[in-house]
């Protein structure tokens, strides 16, 4: 009698849950618009089997000659673009009206308020305050680091490489990995990272284990996108706490002491921030909390 109770509690949840993932169905073909068909469960994705993108791959084949589709996500409407001309218009002439992100709850105090997880008008304005940051003159500051770290990987390479008569045999993540962390440290936070010039470089693991995604942590990705609730109630992190309190020290002492100190001259972007900070006229409060913030994603995302 108790495993038939079992067994039609559960039959009951399951056509509930598919009640609930089906309640927007007709959304698409109501509005005209071809609706996709995915090929991946969101059993797969949190077990890392499959990634959003081998979705996005389907939705693309699937559209052929079209210029976009309709599809879902946990039963949300979302809409594929492929065409390149309705991407600019909603990237830049109508982005007043898709400016807002998808819920997506961190507590991670390195990245939580930075301006991916922003909404509505906290959005606009940090992006208001960031976008003089991005000028081409702003970046051009910061070649001279591409530059170094370049030639350090030329040395990398012929120092650590097996030679042959045409080139060099080596191992292509490893040296691109390091290159990447050597150039966004010094580009993001003005740092020696020494990944290059050291094997055993702390900065480099710390940096690798930032976008290392594991099982447990694309668990943490579909709790954070599909049940914000839940993982704002539980105070989740994506960040592995030592890795999260090794960037966040790192960043509070360099932003602190540029601050303090006016370091002119240095060309960075945790320099163009606090140089963005003194000249603030947007009225943001900005902080020296969302400052290491968006310099972290700045990290991540190079």
């Amino acid at each position: 009698m108790l495993l038939t109770w079992v067994i039609l509690t559960f039959t009951f949840f399951v056509l509930l849950f598919k009640k609930f993932l089906g309640r927007n169905a007709n959304y698409w073909k109501e509005r005209g618009v071809v609706t996709l068909e995915s090929e991946t469960t969101l059993l797969q994705l949190l077990t890392a089997k499959k990634s959003p993108v081998d979705a996005d791959r389907v939705y693309y084949d699937q559209l052929g000659g079209g210029k976009f589709g309709g599809s879902f996500e946990f039963g949300n409407p979302m809409l594929f673009l492929k065409d390149l001309e309705v991407v600019k218009h909603i990237l830049i002439k109508d982005f007043d009206r898709f400016m807002d992100h998808r819920d997506f709850v961190d507590t991670d105090p390195v990245f939580s308020k930075s301006l991916f997880f922003l909404h509505t008008g906290e959005w606009r304005n940090m992006r208001a305050f960031l976008s003089p940051t991005f000028t081409s003159g702003k970046i051009r500051r910061m070649f001279h680091h591409f530059e170094r770290c370049s030639n350090r990987m030329k040395d990398f390479v012929h120092a650590n490489s097996t030679s042959l008569d045409n080139g060099y045999a080596i191992t292509v993540p490893d040296v691109m990995g390091r290159f990447t962390a050597d150039v966004i440290g010094a580009v993001a936070f003005g740092m020696e990272t020494d990944a290059l010039t050291n094997l055993d470089s702390f900065f480099f693991k710390m940096a690798k284990r930032s976008v290392a995604l594991d099982k447990k942590r694309l668990l943490k990705f579909g709790l954070f996108s599909f049940f914000p609730k839940i993982g704002n109630y539980f105070r989740m992190q994506s960040l592995p706490k030592d890795v999260s309190d090794f960037f966040l020290g790192i960043l509070t002492k360099a932003f602190l002491e540029r601050e303090a100190n006016n370091k002119e001259g240095r060309e960075d972007f945790l320099q163009i921030l606090t140089e963005a900070k003194a000249e603030n006229k947007t009225g943001i409060d900005f902080t020296v909390d969302l400052a290491i913030q968006q310099a972290f994603l700045f990290f991540l995302a190079g």
